[in-house]
């Protein structure tokens, strides 16, 4: 006789714990493992609470693991510390909100020495993180990840395209240059800072050094297209 395959387990998940639960006034009751979250209405919907009740865990729900995934269409935000002292309340390792869309699988595990009367704990990411910019998928995460206002510190950032470079607002870094693209003034920088850019000037592109007086220096002046003169010029404009 064949094996039952109906409820296999892997990585600890059932396929008989799988389950969808619609949000209610921003909250899901789950009472299985696998939970597959719906939008309350439309196609977005924001997640601020799991409710403890039903959870199969030690001590209430001490310990108790869950793998949460948007439902097919929708884009569910994960929302940091929404519920103080609450025993639904849930905290992001970032500290900051996590959309949830596509394939992205979130495990989040419940900690009852956390927040006062306990907390969920969101493991922000499976696998390997990339920066991603708005819009299309590179690497292992299906969105940009908010890394809140403590910003990013990394010893090495590496393109996730072999020989693309890497792109930061607009100016690309590759091979060791600087790629930038053509603007006409940037943004006045504050006291004892300069602001370098590229602008076309007729049939030159000149490289710009701009003053918090507004003040400017072109560094050299090249013509379009042609191969870069071994000569600097330097011209201050008032």
């Amino acid at each position: 006789m064949p094996e039952d395959l109906s409820s296999f387990n892997l990585l600890g998940i059932s396929t008989a714990d799988k389950q969808t639960k619609t949000i209610s006034s921003g909250d899901i009751t789950p009472t299985e493992k696998f939970v597959i979250v719906a939008a309350q209405a439309g196609t977005t919907d924001d997640l601020d609470g799991i409710v403890t009740t039903g959870i199969d865990a030690p001590g209430d729900a001490d310990g108790a693991e869950l793998w949460l995934m948007a439902d097919s269409g929708d884009t569910i935000t994960i929302r940091h510390n929404r519920n103080a002292a609450a025993t639904k309340n849930i905290l992001t390792a970032s500290g900051s909100s996590l959309a949830m869309s596509g394939n992205m699988l979130v495990r989040v595990v419940y900690n009852i020495a956390l927040d006062t009367n306990g907390a969920w704990v969101v493991e922000d990411a499976v696998g390997s993180l990339y920066l991603l910019a708005t819009g299309g998928r590179a690497g292992s995460t299906s969105q940009a990840q908010d890394f809140g206002s403590t910003g990013i510190k990394a010893d090495a950032i590496a393109e996730s395209t072999p020989a693309a470079g890497v792109t930061i607002d607009s100016v690309l870094l590759k091979d060791g240059f600087v790629g930038m693209a053509e603007i006409s003034t940037p943004s006045t920088p504050s006291a004892n800072n300069l602001r370098i850019f590229p602008r076309a000037n007729g049939s030159n592109i000149e490289l710009i050094a701009l003053s918090s007086t507004g003040a400017e220096c072109v560094i050299c002046t090249l013509a379009n297209g042609a191969a870069p003169a071994n000569i600097l010029t330097l011209n201050w404009i008032e």
